[in-house]
């Protein structure tokens, strides 16, 4: 305990996420938000397979747990790209589509969020 309160102190905080308890439910968002980054990657990374990309990066992460999160992941990063694709056709404006993201995934850090927005745009745009 005192060394999450000394890491509190000098404001280390993935030493903080780090050491929460596995059903913690902030960790539960940390390894979303992890895989979320895994799924939106580019370039030569992207061919492998998500599990692999995320126990090599947070190796206490199970590839059971790892397999869990992306389903979950997916959801997320799919449904941000149907709201840019919206956007994109007009049927809303881009802040609402960007704010309806924020609403549905308030748990979300909101740079991981534009990850998705930008990324569905992108994808919306070379559809």
């Amino acid at each position: 305990m005192r060394s999450r309160y000394s890491a509190f102190a000098l404001g280390l905080g993935g030493y903080l996420v780090k050491t929460l308890t596995i059903d913690h439910p902030d960790r539960a968002v940390d390894e979303a938000v992890l895989v979320i980054e895994v799924c939106l990657e580019w370039g030569p990374q992207m061919s492998r397979p998500v599990v692999d990309r995320v126990v090599e990066r947070e190796p206490e992460v199970s590839r059971e747990r790892a397999a869990e999160v992306e389903t979950r992941a997916r959801e997320i990063t799919s449904d941000g790209f149907a709201l840019a694709e919206r956007a994109y056709h007009g049927e809303m404006s881009y802040d609402e589509g960007r704010a309806e993201l924020g609403r549905r995934y308030p748990r979300i850090a909101s740079s991981v969020l534009d990850h998705i927005w930008y990324q569905g745009g992108y994808y919306a745009w070379h559809g």
